[in-house]
Formats: C-alpha cells, sequence, structure tokens
C-alpha cells in the first residue's frame, strides 16, 4: 500500500495477522477460563508473559523486529492451547474448532479465486474475495436462523431484542 520503503515490515505484518486470527480462534475459551477459573487463566496468562518477554530480550537484539511478531504469534498459540486445555478438562468440554471447518473452507475457496483473479485492481479483489466468502458460507449452511436476527438487530440498533424464553407466571 504504502510503497517499497515498508516492504521489510511486510513480513512480521503478515505474521501479526495470524497472530490476531489465533486471538480470534480462542475467544470462546478465553472467555469461559476468565469467568470460571480466573487463577488458572491468570497463571497462563503470566506464564505467557514471563515466556514471551524473556524470548524476545533473547532473540530480537540477534534477529530483528521480525522476532517479536514470531512471538507474539507464538504466545496466542500458547494462550490457545493452554485455555483450550484447561476449559476442556476442568470446565466443560465443548467442540469448538469443529465450528471452524467451514469458515475455512471459505476461506480456502476465496484464496484460490483472488489468486485466479489476482492481476485486477485491489478493492474489486476485496469485493469478489467478500462475496466469494459469503456466498461460500451461506452454501455450507453456515449461517443460522438466530445469526440472521442478530444481524439485524446489530444494523437496527434502536430494535430491543427480546429472549426466546417464556414469561415467567406467577402461581
Amino acid at each position: 500500500f504504502f510503497g517499497p520503503e515498508f516492504a521489510p515490515a511486510a513480513t512480521a505484518l503478515w505474521i501479526l495477522v495470524a497472530a490476531v486470527s489465533v486471538l480470534f480462534i480462542y475467544v470462546p475459551v478465553n472467555s469461559m477460563i476468565i469467568s470460571q477459573s480466573t487463577k488458572t487463566a491468570t497463571k497462563i496468562t503470566g506464564f505467557n508473559l514471563l515466556f514471551n518477554l524473556i524470548m524476545n530480550l533473547i532473540l530480537i537484539p540477534k534477529f530483528g523486529f521480525v522476532v517479536a511478531a514470531v512471538m507474539t504469534l507464538v504466545s496466542e498459540l500458547i494462550q490457545l492451547v493452554g485455555y483450550t486445555y484447561v476449559v476442556q478438562t476442568k470446565i466443560a468440554p465443548f467442540p469448538y474448532l469443529r465450528n471452524f471447518i467451514k469458515p475455512i473452507l471459505a476461506a480456502a475457496v476465496m484464496g484460490v479465486v483472488i489468486y485466479v483473479f489476482s492481476a485486477q485492481n485491489l478493492w474489486l479483489l476485496i469485493v469478489i474475495g467478500g462475496i466469494v466468502y459469503a456466498s461460500i458460507l451461506l452454501v455450507l449452511r453456515f449461517f443460522h436462523k438466530e445469526d440472521l436476527v442478530l444481524l439485524k438487530a446489530a444494523v437496527n440498533f434502536r430494535k430491543k431484542l427480546e429472549p426466546d424464553v417464556p414469561p415467567v407466571q406467577n402461581l
């Protein structure tokens, strides 16, 4: 986007994008562990912080800023593995990772389409990629009726969402 002088930062940027992707993956277990086992979450995060700090102090002077991005990705993976293990074994086992199969498949198809049309304008590629990704998710029936209700409520923030709980009747 900004010219050849920013090219050395491209690798670090891609690695940081991957780190943020990992962060989004473990959001469900992050919420569960923090609400159900705060001490364990603090221990995992503290270990992770110490690990990241030590590795950055050792590796950055020798290898530069790209290794800081790598260590960020490694730290996010440590959080993912640690939190997922604790939640699955001590709180509530649930197969949340299976919810990523369809989006990963949609992303792979989108990536192939973008690669095929890579000579096109960047903004056109972004639009095409978004359309392909959403279309594949629709074809794979990733979305549910409740998702549409939440989307409509998010767009129309003045509309109140009522829970699907029947009213309690006084005896």
